[in-house]
């Protein structure tokens, strides 16, 4: 191996032990968060489950404003990768795709509990440690991964002809409400969340579709 490899090879260590170990705060403090809700976990905390210095988290993170940010968009961005795959997989027709969708949605959840709370019911996106402006481009970037998507494809529906002229929009937010509250329930009675997918779309498509 000559010098410049060796350099290189050295470098894209240091690399991947860099995202390593911000992989590590993020997702440490994303279980904290879940647990504690936002404002309770602080910085001591989060490194003390990372077990890192906390010197480390300061290279990451300037406070502890910057990593709810950064667990929020995170969180976003693996839904919206979830949903955008299933989009992409989806069945011709708009009812089968919507469900495939949801499945795709509570899917997420289902593993990442934790992120219940801060995205689905919006706690982490509201927090007062985030900024407004902040707040809006979180709070946008998730309704257009999750409201987004069913929106797209109730308005296919209709022109498919599988669903009535309604509102899209106000039929996606519907069906986002749904999913929350049945998800809460499934919780509650410690449920399993796939199930809720079944129920939400009974809810939600047999008001939607056309008759007769």
């Amino acid at each position: 191996m000559s010098d410049n490899e060796i350099i290189e090879h050295k470098q894209t260590w240091k690399e991947r032990r860099k995202q390593q170990l911000y992989d590590e705060l993020v997702q440490s403090a994303m279980k904290l968060f879940g647990e504690k809700g936002v404002d309770g976990p602080s910085v001591d905390e989060i490194v003390a489950e990372t077990g890192i210095a906390k010197g480390t988290f300061y290279l990451y993170f300037k406070t502890k404003s910057d990593i709810v940010q950064a667990v929020i968009a995170a969180g976003i961005s693996e839904l919206e990768q979830r949903v955008t795959e299933a989009s992409t997989h989806t069945p011709e027709q708009a009812p089968e795709a919507l469900s495939r969708i949801v499945e795709s949605v509570v899917a997420y959840f289902e593993k990442n509990r934790s992120m219940i709370a801060l995205l689905m019911s919006g706690q982490g996106i509201s927090s007062n440690q985030l900024s407004a402006n902040v707040q809006d481009e979180l709070r946008k970037h998730y309704r257009n991964a999750t409201c987004g998507a069913y929106e797209r494809i109730i308005r296919k529906g209709m022109l498919q002809g599988h669903f009535r002229e309604i509102d899209a929009h106000t039929a996606a937010i519907a069906l986002s409400g749904v999913l929350c509250g049945l998800v809460y329930e499934a919780i509650d009675a410690n449920g399993e969340l796939t199930d809720v997918c079944e129920q939400a779309l009974d809810i939600v498509i047999k008001g939607i579709t056309r008759r007769g």
